[in-house]
């Protein structure tokens, strides 16, 4: 008798265990599964993850691009074209994020942080009708040049 009653708890102590395993499994999988929205009620993003750029703002806005941008964006174009930067012209600027801190142009064997990084999409173009993409942080401290545009 006393192994009887021994044996109907520890069916109960199992069966309980495992319906709480289980519980606890669909509630990760749900929380693994959901949209990655803030706890404020932001709407999730439409665009896909993959997408080279996560985040547009309008087109031409170079009244709002920060100076420091402009500068480092300068500077490096001064330095390919081999010209001053006073013969370079920034012709567009975008706001954007990025996919990554390497700004979406990773290179083989880099190592890059996998966050979203705000900044700007930068068109410098010279007198000789060269035009130069960069991608940009929002401080310019990062500052890479789309092998894309090369021109």
């Amino acid at each position: 008798m006393l192994f009887k009653r021994f044996s109907r708890k520890i069916s109960y102590l199992t069966l309980t265990k495992l319906a709480t395993f289980i519980v606890a499994c669909s509630i990760l999988t749900a929380c693994v599964n959901a949209p990655n929205t803030a706890q404020t009620g932001a709407q999730p993003e439409t665009q896909s993850p993959a997408a080279e750029q996560v985040n547009n703002a309008s087109q031409n806005q170079t009244s709002d691009l920060p100076e420091a941008v402009s500068n480092a964006v300068l500077k490096d174009a001064s330095k390919r074209a081999g010209q001053s930067n006073d013969k370079l012209k920034i012709i567009a600027s975008e706001s954007r994020t990025w996919r990554d801190g390497c700004l979406g142009l990773a290179e083989p064997g880099s190592i890059c942080t996998q966050v979203l990084v705000s900044g700007w999409e930068v068109k410098v173009s010279n007198a000789e009708s060269q035009t130069w993409v960069y991608r940009t942080n929002n401080s310019g401290s990062m500052v890479k040049l789309d092998p894309a545009s090369k021109s």
